[in-house]
């Protein structure tokens, strides 16, 4: 159904280079996802190829976390919008 809601959860590492040393380092993501069904493609199933399905979703909330540091916070209900922990929307929702 449409009316219904969705979420997943992507958790996982993102390789970078430290920029003193030059060495290959890892860290730790966290990606959270909630938003409306809008659509889905079931594919089709045929022996040895994919099936190619597919769900559309309108993105009500997404999190992004990089070592458990928020990069970025957006929830539309609730008038978040955060970008490097800087909440950009604070001064907005005082204001109402």
């Amino acid at each position: 159904s449409q009316s219904k809601g969705s979420g997943f959860t992507i958790r996982g590492c993102q390789q970078i280079t430290n920029l003193e040393t030059h060495e290959i380092e890892y860290k730790q993501m966290r990606v959270v996802v909630r938003g409306r069904n809008k659509g889905i493609k079931l594919g089709k199933i045929k022996a040895g190829e994919s099936m190619d399905c597919s769900v559309t979703l309108e993105i009500t909330y997404m999190l992004i976390e990089v070592e458990g540091e928020t990069m970025l916070e957006l929830d539309k209900f609730n008038s978040v919008y955060i970008v490097d922990g800087e909440d950009q929307l604070k001064e907005i929702r005082r204001m109402c």
